[in-house]
């Protein structure tokens, strides 16, 4: 030992002790054995675990918010192909009405009286006593028409449903955040 010591002069033994010393404090600091450290790692720990356990009840209740959103949404679509089919319902009685001749599609149409040159307008074909019938290719254009129109509307109100569903209970942006 005599051999060391002579070796390195004594005020850097000094020094190494002293960097010894303070490795081997700074060692058991980060290690919590001493002043404490256990006690903040134990807060550190709870923290966490209070962070996690709040993180996987926002992530519930999002679920479960879309889930009673994909609830609301299908009860609407369901809604509006059950009026769609009504409609597409009171279209084809009503064809079938036309078809067999139970009733019919007329126009409102007033027809000029004759001004003698006709001399009888039934024999023209005119019978003043009945409106003006559609031709059976505008009835056709007429019900195609009727279904489109049908079809768009129930689809148009779906689609302002849908916003209004996804919309209703928008999360919380920076502007809410910062007002709590």
């Amino acid at each position: 030992m005599d051999f060391l010591t002579s070796l390195i002069p004594a005020p850097y033994r000094l020094l190494a002790l002293a960097l010894l010393v303070v490795a081997c404090m700074g060692f058991g600091f980060i290690k919590g054995e001493m002043s404490g450290s256990g006690r903040v790692q134990a807060r550190w720990d709870a923290a966490s675990a209070q962070r996690d356990k709040l993180t996987g009840e926002a992530i519930a209740r999002q679920r479960a918010k879309i889930l009673a959103n994909d609830a609301a949404l299908q009860a609407a679509a369901d809604q509006h192909l059950k009026e769609l089919q009504h409609a597409q319902r009171e279209t084809n009685q009503l064809r079938d009405c036309v078809r067999d001749g139970t009733c019919g599609l007329r126009i409102n149409a007033v027809c000029p009286a004759a001004t003698g040159r006709l001399e009888e307008p039934s024999a023209a074909g005119l019978d003043p006593g009945t409106g003006a019938r559609l031709a059976p290719s505008a009835e056709r254009a007429y019900f195609a028409l009727r279904d489109g129109i049908d079809s768009a509307q129930s689809k148009l109100s779906a689609c302002q449903d849908e916003l209004k569903i996804r919309t209703a209970e928008e999360p919380p942006g920076p502007s809410t955040q910062q007002a709590r």
